[in-house]
Protein backbone atom coordinates (compact mmCIF):
# COMPACT_ATOMS: atom_id res chain seq x y z
CA UNK A 1 0.00 0.00 0.00
CA UNK A 2 3.12 2.40 0.45
CA UNK A 3 2.82 2.89 -3.61
CA UNK A 4 -0.56 4.28 -3.41
CA UNK A 5 0.53 6.71 -0.57
CA UNK A 6 3.28 7.93 -2.41
CA UNK A 7 1.64 8.51 -5.56
CA UNK A 8 -1.83 9.80 -4.00
CA UNK A 9 0.85 12.60 -2.06
CA UNK A 10 2.81 13.17 -5.19
CA UNK A 11 0.16 13.69 -7.65
CA UNK A 12 -2.05 16.18 -5.30
CA UNK A 13 1.67 17.77 -4.95
CA UNK A 14 2.40 18.16 -8.13
CA UNK A 15 -1.08 19.66 -9.76
CA UNK A 16 -1.12 21.71 -6.84
CA UNK A 17 2.54 23.16 -7.38
CA UNK A 18 1.20 23.83 -11.00
CA UNK A 19 -2.12 25.27 -10.09
CA UNK A 20 -3.98 22.77 -12.08
CA UNK A 21 -7.41 21.41 -11.27
CA UNK A 22 -8.75 18.22 -10.83
CA UNK A 23 -11.50 19.18 -13.28
CA UNK A 24 -8.43 20.36 -15.73
CA UNK A 25 -6.30 16.80 -14.92
CA UNK A 26 -9.48 14.85 -15.43
CA UNK A 27 -10.80 16.12 -18.92
CA UNK A 28 -6.90 15.95 -20.25
CA UNK A 29 -7.08 11.99 -18.47
CA UNK A 30 -10.63 11.71 -20.35
CA UNK A 31 -12.34 10.68 -16.92
CA UNK A 32 -14.39 11.68 -14.28
CA UNK A 33 -12.69 14.66 -11.75
CA UNK A 34 -14.01 12.81 -8.78
CA UNK A 35 -11.65 9.70 -9.70
CA UNK A 36 -9.12 12.29 -9.52
CA UNK A 37 -10.16 12.91 -6.01
CA UNK A 38 -10.38 9.20 -4.95
CA UNK A 39 -6.31 9.00 -6.37
CA UNK A 40 -5.44 12.07 -4.33
CA UNK A 41 -7.25 10.44 -0.93
CA UNK A 42 -6.05 6.89 -2.15
CA UNK A 43 -9.32 5.32 -2.61
CA UNK A 44 -7.84 3.55 -5.65
CA UNK A 45 -5.29 3.61 -8.19
CA UNK A 46 -5.10 4.62 -11.68
CA UNK A 47 -4.86 2.24 -14.88
CA UNK A 48 -1.71 1.19 -15.93
CA UNK A 49 -2.45 3.56 -19.23
CA UNK A 50 -3.70 6.45 -17.16
CA UNK A 51 -0.87 6.49 -15.11
CA UNK A 52 1.25 6.65 -18.16
CA UNK A 53 -0.99 9.78 -19.54
CA UNK A 54 -0.94 11.50 -15.79
CA UNK A 55 3.21 11.23 -16.41
CA UNK A 56 3.14 12.60 -19.69
CA UNK A 57 0.72 15.22 -18.71
CA UNK A 58 3.45 16.41 -16.10
CA UNK A 59 6.56 15.60 -18.10
CA UNK A 60 7.45 13.51 -15.04
CA UNK A 61 8.64 9.68 -15.08
CA UNK A 62 6.27 7.21 -13.69
CA UNK A 63 8.63 5.94 -11.09
CA UNK A 64 8.90 9.54 -9.73
CA UNK A 65 4.79 9.91 -9.73
CA UNK A 66 4.83 6.57 -7.40
CA UNK A 67 7.51 7.89 -5.05
CA UNK A 68 9.80 5.03 -5.68
CA UNK A 69 13.56 5.78 -5.79
CA UNK A 70 15.28 3.30 -8.67
CA UNK A 71 18.66 2.12 -7.54
CA UNK A 72 19.93 2.71 -11.18
CA UNK A 73 23.51 3.73 -9.87
CA UNK A 74 23.97 1.11 -7.99
CA UNK A 75 22.67 -1.63 -9.99
CA UNK A 76 25.01 0.21 -12.75
CA UNK A 77 27.99 -0.43 -9.94
CA UNK A 78 27.34 -4.01 -9.39
CA UNK A 79 27.02 -4.95 -13.10
CA UNK A 80 30.76 -3.26 -13.38
CA UNK A 81 31.65 -4.98 -10.25
CA UNK A 82 30.28 -8.12 -11.78
CA UNK A 83 32.10 -7.74 -14.91
CA UNK A 84 35.61 -7.17 -13.29
CA UNK A 85 34.94 -9.99 -11.32
CA UNK A 86 34.39 -11.77 -14.15
CA UNK A 87 37.53 -10.88 -16.02
CA UNK A 88 39.68 -12.07 -13.30
CA UNK A 89 38.69 -15.27 -14.03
Amino acid sequence: MEKINNFAKNLAEERRARNISQRKLAEYLNVDSSLVYQWEHEKCEPALDTLCKISEYFDLPVDELLGIEAPYNSRKNQDTENKKKMQIF
